[in-house]
């Protein structure tokens, strides 16, 4: 727990799982954020009441849809079915010592169970934003708010609800300059919110916080000149993107709906094509110097069309001249791909993607296989037997570029000799030693190698992801 936190003496409950529609609140003002950030007229008396304030609760729990924000000892709610992903908007709270307290929405009464609650201390003026979030519990975060003026640019104010122990640095524009630093769990990065160009989407590149090293990058919604967006970070990076424990970012403002942003999607080429070295471009560069037998590092795009261009490596290669082979497919945000170029560029190349689609979360052992080899008709992986193949029922006579299909094969683990036969079952290649670790979730690519037939494994269980080409017998 942050130290604003134990300031504020927020309680923490468990998070109850809901369902339903969204809710509405009576905002104080039409602009949810454009405003004084310190409303009312100075008072020099120390005997003068404490000022009415103003107050937004930004909903970032993802474990309870929707939340009704109550002040303690009040008869009514300050706002009824908060969504996962939204704002109560601005809200007038009296002045004075109060509690705020999150209960189950949008029909909650003033019995019901709080989920959590958070001393605000005494509110006298001023704008407070509330996020609540989970970890293993709710949690509640107060931050006073104070944005610097824009200009034409746009501001964000980025808070780390996280799950993830580790504190970050920001990127904001994936141009390598990091904006911020040491971005600790249950902080901000500060009142004023941090500069971005207005009218273009923002990607967040988030950095490890000790050693700088590249975590992950989040393309948020392009601002409109004057923007202040509030940027909650949620989840954390062990579990895979596409899930709910997934890191996410759950970004309010004016003229956003809501939810949360999975981060950018990544790909990793596997080059099974034959031929001279080449590069891979899209955004930016996905991999060089390629040969037959070769995995390129995992790199993250826009989601969207890829637009992937392949050119000759080497000295005075040119990224700009003409490709010799393209990919126009799209990719999604939160997802996983390996891309797969076969063939003989200038005539039988094709590019073949994978979406990593394993069930997560099973004790079972489970494959999926790839028919990227040219020179090959419809072939099958099963058991090794004697100079026949036994396959395995989902990894039946795949064609090149088909892709065997979910939730995978199960199978038990250890060692299993690993065969691939063609449409008669007769084996055309061998894998003896194959073993199968327990728990694995395997992507299997049989492709045209220099002395045949090859299966290269694609570890997907864990990331980064680890390749290697199997010892054919």
């Amino acid at each position: 727990m942050g130290s604003l936190d134990r300031a504020l003496g927020a309680s923490l409950l468990t998070a109850a799982v809901l369902s339903g529609c969204s809710g509405t609140a009576a905002p104080a003002d039409d602009d949810d954020f454009s405003f004084d950030p310190n409303p009312g007229d100075d008072d020099d008396d120390a005997t003068a009441a404490p000022a009415d304030g103003l107050l937004r609760i930004v909903h970032a729990a993802r474990g309870v849809q929707l939340v009704d924000a109550w002040l303690a000892d009040y008869p009514e709610p300050l706002a009824r079915g908060v969504e996962f992903g939204a704002s109560s908007g601005v809200m007038a709270v009296d002045g004075g010592a109060q509690t705020l307290q999150m209960r189950v929405g949008d029909d909650s009464g003033a019995d019901d169970p709080v989920l959590v609650s958070l001393d605000l201390g005494v509110v006298d003026g001023g704008t407070r934003t509330v996020v609540l979030a989970e970890d293993e519990e709710l949690r509640l975060w107060a931050f006073e708010d104070g944005w610097a003026p824009t200009g034409g640019d746009a501001r964000l104010r980025v808070v780390h609800a996280g799950t993830d122990d580790t504190s970050l640095a920001l990127d904001l524009l994936d141009d390598g300059v990091s904006e911020l630093l040491g971005l600790a769990p249950g902080s901000d990065s500060g009142p004023e919110g941090l500069p971005v160009p207005a009218g273009a989407p923002v990607p967040l590149v988030l950095l490890d916080g000790d050693d700088g090293s590249r975590l992950t990058r989040i393309t948020l919604p392009s601002p409109a000149p004057g923007d202040a967006h509030w940027v909650v970070l949620i989840g954390g990076l062990d579990a895979h993107p596409r899930t709910p424990g997934g890191l996410s970012a759950v970004v309010v403002g004016d003229g956003l709906g809501p939810g949360a942003i999975r981060q950018d999607p990544w790909v990793t080429v596997f080059w099974a094509a034959d031929g001279a070295a080449v590069d891979l471009h899209a955004e930016r560069e996905l991999a060089s110097d390629l040969l037959a037998g070769a995995t390129g590092d995992s790199v993250q795009l826009p989601a969207g069309p890829v637009g992937l261009a392949v050119h000759a490596a080497g000295p005075g290669a040119d990224p700009t001249g003409p490709a010799l082979a393209t990919w126009d497919g799209a990719v999604q945000a939160g997802e996983r791909y390996l891309l797969v170029g076969s063939g003989s560029l200038g005539t039988d190349f094709e590019f073949h993607a994978v979406e990593d689609s394993f069930v997560r979360g099973e004790e079972t052992a489970r494959v999926r296989a790839l028919h990227a080899a040219a020179s090959q008709g419809p072939l099958s992986l099963g058991d090794l037997d004697g100079a026949s193949v036994v396959p395995y029922p989902s990894l039946s006579g795949l064609v090149r570029g088909l892709t065997s299909p979910n939730p995978g094969e199960p199978l038990d683990a250890g060692p299993r000799p690993l065969g691939a036969g063609d449409a008669t079952n007769a084996a055309v290649a061998g894998w003896s030693g194959f073993t199968l670790q327990p728990d694995a979730l395997d992507l299997l690519v049989l492709w045209d190698g220099p002395a045949g037939l090859e299966l290269q494994r694609i570890e997907t269980r864990d990331w980064p992801w680890s390749s290697r080409t199997e010892p054919c017998d």
